[in-house]
């Protein structure tokens, strides 16, 4: 398999602090929602849109220390699909698994709105 398939990379504002949990099997999990900004909309202001996101493991622990409601991510990752069943109807939910994460810091100018104008922070 090429190893560009399924490959999703967004930058975007956590919308809360991660959830944090661990499994009965002892597996580490955190889940938090992306807002990116997808384009202008008809009216000309920009759209926002939400993305669920997974981490798993040292990725998990990572999130939840790292990553507090209003911060700027870029986030790498791949998408998969969760199925569930609920009050007798199937859902299914499409999740970006992070692989690797990034905290985007603004520069100290109040104009620097653009990522060509930001300071990486890698974790």
């Amino acid at each position: 398999m090429h190893p560009f398939h399924n490959q999703v990379r967004l930058v975007g504002r956590a919308a809360s602090a991660p959830e944090f949990h661990l499994l009965t099997d002892g597996t580490e999990v955190a889940r938090l929602r992306l807002y990116a900004t997808t384009g202008p909309t008809e009216r000309g202001s920009p759209a926002q849109q939400a993305f669920s996101l997974v981490g798993w493991g040292a990725v998990a622990r990572l999130l939840h220390a790292h990553v507090r409601k209003g911060a700027r991510l870029s986030v790498q990752g791949y998408l998969r699909n969760r199925s569930f069943r609920r009050g007798g109807q199937t859902h299914v939910r499409t999740e970006i698994h992070v692989r690797h994460f990034q905290r985007v810091v603004p520069l100290k100018e109040p104009e620097a709105a653009n990522l060509d104008a930001c300071e990486t922070v890698v974790i």
